[in-house]
């Protein structure tokens, strides 16, 4: 951090939450810098004094922490991730803008998608949330599950790929925009209005509905009654209407599912799958077993 002035002696203390020093200069030149380094994430307030009648008047530049660059082709994709990574950490909106930012021109290219795959690599420096990483390798790397969205072709990522492709993509992944298909035309899909959880998530959440998924609504039932905290810990609440789910593979490896609070539901407002008979628009209604198998399905 450094401070530049052209008369009089001006100096600087940097102070943390706890009103503490944590640095300061003393320089009598014209230039004063203290130095960031080892600072712990937090709120830090700094001090500009002057002595003898000195001028108020001067021009503080902060030089923050970059990560390591190497790895990156495009320079544009190593700027945003520099920008988002001060608090070493990629959330999910830092890394929703970061994928977007490569779409402003109309496609996708090779250094984009490159530098995309790179980031999100188990050998990649940067470090996110699990789920982070794991949707948006299924952005930008081989899915099979690309290959058809909202009920259309869709396809993988590729070098010279549509902004169109990638926004469809992130929607399906993050924003789960893609729905399973319903198994009859009678029945469509409507936003609910109930309440992840009420209380604890327990057996009497269990409703199976007109679906031949037994296994998997008992298991969730099962697994309420035994380990609520288990349940509880499926969903990552996303704030905006969308819940990412985790699942394991055979081998072990998280794998993440995100929907949004659509549900499908009878001409008469109510839950045709789990959940069945409730209605969709109740905040009396539990809808975790709902988004899990509406998750699963998908």
């Amino acid at each position: 951090m450094s401070l530049s002035h052209s008369a009089g002696d001006l100096d600087m203390i940097l102070y943390g939450e706890d009103g503490q020093q944590d640095s300061y200069s003393t320089s009598t030149t014209d230039l004063e810098s203290v130095s960031l380094a080892g600072l712990a994430p937090g709120q830090y307030f700094l001090n500009v004094y002057g002595y003898y009648g000195a001028e108020n008047s001067y021009s503080l530049s902060i030089v923050l922490p970059a990560p390591p660059a190497d790895g990156f082709q495009n320079p544009q994709i190593a700027q945003l991730v520099a920008q988002a990574y001060v608090d070493q950490n990629l959330s999910r909106h830092e890394m929703i803008g970061i994928l977007l930012s490569a779409g402003t021109d109309g496609m996708v290219d090779i250094s984009e998608l490159s530098d995309f795959r790179y980031l999100v690599s188990s050998g990649s420096p940067f470090a996110m949330p699990g789920y982070v990483r794991g949707l948006a390798s299924d952005v930008v790397n081989y899915s099979p599950a690309n290959l058809r969205s909202q009920g259309v072709a869709a396809g993988n990522l590729e070098a010279g790929s549509s902004a169109s492709l990638l926004n469809t993509l992130i929607d399906e992944w993050f924003f789960g925009t893609d729905l399973p298909a319903v198994s009859s035309a009678s029945y469509s899909y409507r936003a609910s209005t109930g309440r992840l959880f009420n209380g604890t998530p327990s057996l009497s959440d269990m409703r199976q509905g007109y679906v031949g998924d037994c296994y998997f609504v008992a298991a969730l039932g099962s697994l309420a009654e035994r380990n609520p905290d288990a349940v509880r810990n499926l969903f990552v609440d996303n704030g905006d209407g969308t819940y990412t789910v985790r699942f394991y593979t055979r081998g072990g490896t998280a794998d993440y599912v995100t929907v949004d609070r659509r549900l499908p539901a009878s001409s008469d407002g109510t839950l045709v799958y789990s959940g069945l008979g409730l209605p969709v628009q109740s905040e009396a209604t539990t809808l975790w077993i709902a988004l899990a198998e509406k998750a699963y399905a998908q």
